[in-house]
C-alpha cells in the first residue's frame, strides 16, 4: 500500500492541512508524546470533493514543540503533488483561518479508524496504517474493490523487509523526556 501510495501524485486542485493523530487527556501548549503531527493533502474535484488522499507524519526535525515548519509543507508539495500543479494551498497552523475543515475532519476519521481497529498505536508503525487508511478511502471513492487492487499491487511489487517497514527513527523516549522537561519549566 505504501508503494502504491508513493507512485500515485496528487493532481488538479490540491489542498495540505495540518492534522494530528492522538488525543492526548492533559493537553498543553506543548506537544504531547502521543501526539503525532501529519500533513494531510488531497486532491479535488471540480464540485470540492476529496478524490484522492495522503495523509502523512511530519518528522521531528520539521516540528517545533507542537508546530509545523512551513518548509515540512514544502516538501510535502515536492513528494506528493504531481510537478504541473498550478492550485497549491498549504497550511501548517493549527489554528490557520485558512484551514480545510475537510482535511482536519478526514485525519480525526483516520485517527478514530486506527484506534477502533488497532487500539491505538505508536509513532513506529503509524505512517503505515495511516496508508492502509488512505488506500482504503481511495479504492472506496474510485468504486474499486480494495482486495483486488491490493493483489494486483502485490503482485507487481517487491517484498518489503521489516526493516524496510520501520525505517523512521523512534524518537519516543526523546519526546517524553522532553515533554517532561517542557513542563518543568512551563510551570
Amino acid at each position: 500500500m505504501t508503494a502504491s501510495d508513493a507512485e500515485e501524485l496528487l493532481t488538479g486542485t490540491v489542498r495540505i492541512n495540518w492534522g494530528v493523530y492522538g488525543n492526548p487527556h492533559n493537553p498543553t501548549v506543548f506537544r504531547h508524546p502521543q501526539e503525532q503531527p501529519l500533513l494531510v493533502g488531497g486532491s479535488l474535484d471540480s464540485n470540492e470533493e476529496m478524490i484522492h488522499l495522503k495523509i502523512k507524519q511530519v518528522p521531528a526535525e520539521h516540528l517545533v514543540h507542537d508546530r509545523i515548519v512551513p518548509y515540512a509543507g514544502f516538501l510535502f508539495t515536492q513528494l506528493h503533488v504531481d510537478r504541473s500543479v498550478t492550485d497549491v494551498s498549504v497550511v501548517v497552523q493549527k489554528f490557520s483561518r485558512n484551514r480545510n475543515r475537510t482535511l482536519i475532519r478526514l485525519a480525526n476519521q483516520a485517527s478514530s479508524w486506527i484506534n477502533r481497529t488497532f487500539y491505538g498505536i505508536g509513532p513506529k508503525h503509524l505512517q503505515a496504517y495511516l496508508d492502509q487508511y488512505c488506500f482504503s478511502y481511495n479504492c472506496s471513492y474510485l468504486g474499486i474493490s480494495a482486495f483486488e487492487k491490493l493483489l494486483g499491487v502485490c503482485s507487481a511489487t517487491r517484498t518489503i523487509t521489516y526493516p524496510m517497514l520501520i525505517q523512521r527513527q523512534n524518537n519516543a523516549l526523546r519526546n517524553k523526556l522532553e515533554y517532561a522537561r517542557l513542563l518543568r519549566t512551563a510551570v
